[in-house]
């Protein structure tokens, strides 16, 4: 298999990554694991989240551990559990495995609600604050940690109750000393994690903020559930994971302008990974 070949290929996975995707789920899953741990991983994450997700669980078990440890730990924990899902408790507790123990923990607290429950989307890469630190001791945090500096801050008690939240141009623009519970605001009505997205859909919260605090039974912390993305997966629970991220008109262009020429590349890389 030649490098231009492959050039070509990963090319029109990054260009057109839906249209790709529909054109790699016609392949064997082992050909297209082999095919994608050639590929950069910031390209196949793409293609992972564009794929439907059953076919992108299969290929996720057929690829060796590096390139999969490397596609996982760079798909948001929400993307990646809606894949494994997918898959037999066995083949999950093999992947997971493959993380870090937090973000082991964090894809299993997001496994253990049903897809149509709003736990199962909760962002939980999210920077968090314990309510007895100071602004220059959060400034650290955020820091140390890589987070963007305009990420939304949550505020918990020892209990790890959410008292609040902390928009990060107060945090930035505060003296160093000062408590961080001087610079919170209302996190407004949390939402319990096994509340159905249609049912939260329907709460008044929305008119007054795009984010929703979600809790466990016991109101402890477990996320952050943003709007866009409560409207996006109701839309998916009606229509085909994949072919709703673009519309169906524009995929056909894409497909009648390159398919021909994917598949002859996809066959090419085939042979290719044979030889």
């Amino acid at each position: 298999m030649s490098e231009q070949r492959f050039h070509l290929a990963f090319h029109f996975l990054k260009d057109e990554t839906a249209a790709a995707a529909r054109l790699l789920e016609e392949q064997n899953a082992p050909d297209v694991a082999a095919f994608l741990s050639k590929a950069p991983s910031s390209t196949v994450v793409e293609v992972l989240r564009s794929m439907v997700p059953d076919y992108a669980a299969a290929v996720l078990i057929e690829a060796d551990k590096e390139s999969v440890t490397a596609w996982m730990l760079a798909l948001e924990t929400p993307a990646l559990c809606a894949i494994l899902r997918y898959l037999d408790e066995s083949a999950v507790n093999a992947l997971l495995a493959l993380l870090p123990l937090k973000r082991q923990a964090a894809s299993q607290l997001l496994l253990s609600y049903r897809a149509d429950m709003v736990g199962a989307w909760a962002e939980t890469d999210v920077p968090v604050a314990t309510d007895h630190m100071d602004a220059g001791e959060l400034t650290k945090r955020l820091r140390r940690r890589q987070y963007r500096d305009n990420r939304l801050i949550v505020v918990l008690n020892e209990e790890r109750h959410p008292v609040g939240v902390i928009h990060p141009g107060d945090l930035f623009q505060a003296n160093e000393g000062l408590p961080i519970i001087q610079l919170m605001r209302p996190h407004g009505t949390t939402l319990r994690g096994r509340v159905t997205l249609s049912t939260a859909i329907k709460q008044s919260l929305w008119q007054e903020q795009d984010y929703a605090v979600i809790v466990n039974r016991h109101q402890q912390w477990v996320g952050l559930l943003w709007h866009s993305c409560l409207k996006q997966q109701l839309h998916l629970q009606v229509t085909h994971p994949s072919l709703s991220q673009e519309p169906q008109y524009a995929l056909n262009q894409v497909l009648q302008a390159h398919g021909d020429s994917m598949k002859a590349l996809l066959h090419a890389v085939h042979d290719g990974l044979k030889s």
